[in-house]
């Protein structure tokens, strides 16, 4: 059996990004990674969109964005001042963008030349999901901004 090397690239956890919401400095998760998102895709795919239970996800999703010491003065936060998931959603596409390290904003004004148009592909995972999601616009609006993060 042949050795395959050694892999894991050591991430520093120790500095989270930071920003203000509502006057407050909410810390990131240091330790989050694009897997949170990963994560949550997979869940969000299995949500059977009847159960009221599901948009806890989205809470979950942000639980995994927000430093553990900070998520409770982020949600009351939130509560206090009437956020709604869509609110919340646009904190999400920041924070990780910052994770992933790929802004998601929009491109600046000036062209890089001639793009290849790409050829049609098949729906994504995250068209099926929201075909699931009829009834539940808030989880639809949370898979698409997972995915236009995910796709940069």
């Amino acid at each position: 059996m042949a050795h395959l090397g050694s892999f894991g690239v050591a991430r520093d956890t120790a500095a989270p990004d930071e920003f203000e919401y509502f006057g407050q400095t909410i810390r990131t998760n240091p330790a989050t990674t694009d897997l949170a998102l990963t994560d949550f895709m997979e869940r969000a795919g299995a949500i059977d969109e009847k159960d009221p239970a599901a948009v806890t996800i989205i809470k979950d999703f942000m639980r995994d964005l927000i430093h553990p010491d900070d998520f409770e003065v982020f949600w009351g936060l939130a509560r206090r001042h009437g956020q709604t998931t869509t609110d919340l959603l646009a904190v999400q596409k920041a924070v990780v963008s910052a994770v992933v390290g790929r802004p998601t904003g929009r491109p600046s004004g000036s062209s890089g030349g001639r793009r290849r148009t790409p050829a049609k592909s098949k729906a994504g995972s995250s068209s099926r999901v929201i075909d699931r999601l009829s009834g539940r616009p808030d989880l639809q609006l949370a898979v698409v901004a997972a995915a236009e993060a995910r796709s940069g």
